[in-house]
């Protein structure tokens, strides 16, 4: 998979997660996460091997959340960096593990399952 393709997956990947859940934003009240505007259970409870709520488990997915339109971001700009501005054009980029490309290459793996 070139890096263009797997950009584009991530991306795709994740605006079709976020399309299909319940809008934000979210918060945490107990063990429920809820709607901020409307105070309307998005999940009433996490159960952990049929054990007690995990709130720790519950305060991540709410976070992680919120954090969806900033990693899309990161991957559409990404996807400038790397995508040619002309059909045949050559694009240079860095893909080190602190650039731009090579951040978003990370986080496109791990929204793709690609690496933990």
């Amino acid at each position: 998979m070139s890096t263009i393709d797997l950009l584009r997956a991530a991306a795709q990947k994740l605006e079709a997660l976020r399309d299909a859940s319940t809008p934000g934003p979210w918060e945490l009240r107990g063990h429920e996460i809820v709607r901020d505007s409307e105070g309307l259970p998005v999940i009433q409870a996490l159960w952990v091997a049929d054990i007690d709520p995990v709130a720790q488990d519950a305060e991540l997915i709410v976070a992680l959340h919120r954090t969806i339109e900033t990693q899309l971001a990161i991957l559409r700009e990404a996807l400038v960096i790397v995508t040619p501005s002309a059909p045949g054009a050559v694009v240079s980029y860095d893909a080190g593990p602190r650039s731009k490309v090579g951040l978003a290459l990370a986080l496109a793996g791990a929204i793709l399952g690609r690496n933990s």
